[in-house]
């Protein structure tokens, strides 16, 4: 028998599917087209970035030098302060926009956590004076496997953001820890705080996109961007806790065995 309510419904049932479908189709075409746009602009920035970094690390290498010999109450160390505190800032931009173009882990040999935490500490020392330093390191951690390049690049990233959080001053602390776990293996967890302004709540799903900021000119997106990649590299997790006008905490965990074996 002739239906005709059934023969509409199933009309209006294909349709819907068939909507549905294309909009689907329409989301996927369009991330590859972005994703295509990323790998185009990666490649073009890495051959500029490529281009900048070694006349880069001549000019950063002689402003060090130039600073020891100057003391912190010579009118010219406040000047040469600012020059290395911008010439890290275009380095750190080639490294990432360089990261943005590879997708491997890089060289792999034990490092060590603390070691390189203390290294990236060292690098940003002439922007701490008004902010109070506690490291807690725990004993424990041993060496794990990875890149200490890229690590170190991370936390440096990191602490970086936590002193930009705090323009006025406050507590940087880093803490680390070997955490025993049976079922999701052995990590290292390394935290790093502060007592800044927090992270707004609606930015909380963002912050990890790729050229997503709240600085303006001063923020190029990609620093968390490019550390959560390379710590998911690792085989790792990087997570963030923050709370409005108390800070954040950014933990990096980081697994015992080879990354390069999952």
């Amino acid at each position: 028998m002739y239906c005709p309510n059934y023969s509409a419904k199933t009309q209006i049932g294909k349709s819907a599917v068939q909507d549905n479908a294309a909009r689907r189709i329409a989301e996927l075409e369009a991330q590859l087209v972005h994703s295509a746009k990323l790998v185009t602009v990666g490649q073009l920035a890495a051959c500029v970035a490529h281009e900048i970094k070694n006349p880069l690390t001549s000019i950063l290498g002689y402003a060090y030098q130039v600073r020891k010999a100057v003391s912190d109450d010579s009118p010219m160390a406040k000047d040469l302060d600012i020059i290395i505190t911008q010439a890290q800032r275009i380095s750190r931009m080639t490294h990432s926009l360089l990261d943005l173009s590879r997708q491997e882990i890089g060289p792999i040999s034990p490092c060590d956590i603390h070691r390189l935490l203390d290294q990236a500490l060292d690098l940003l020392k002439f922007q701490m004076k008004t902010v109070e330093v506690r490291q807690e390191y725990d004993k424990q951690v041993p060496f794990i496997l990875g890149s200490a390049s890229q690590l170190e690049q991370v936390f440096l990233n990191l602490l970086l953001n936590a002193l930009q959080a705090m323009p006025h001053g406050g507590t940087l602390t880093i803490r680390t820890a070997l955490v025993r776990s049976s079922e999701e293996g052995d990590q290292v967890q390394i935290s790093i705080s502060d007592t800044g302004q927090g992270i707004p709540p609606e930015h909380m799903e963002q912050i990890f996109q790729p050229f997503f900021t709240t600085r303006g000119e001063s923020g190029t997106g990609l620093g968390l961007y490019v550390s959560q990649r390379i710590i998911h590299n690792h085989g790792g997790s990087i997570t963030v806790e923050s709370t409005a006008g108390v800070g954040s905490t950014f933990t990096v965990s980081l697994p015992l065995d080879d990354p390069s074996a999952s």
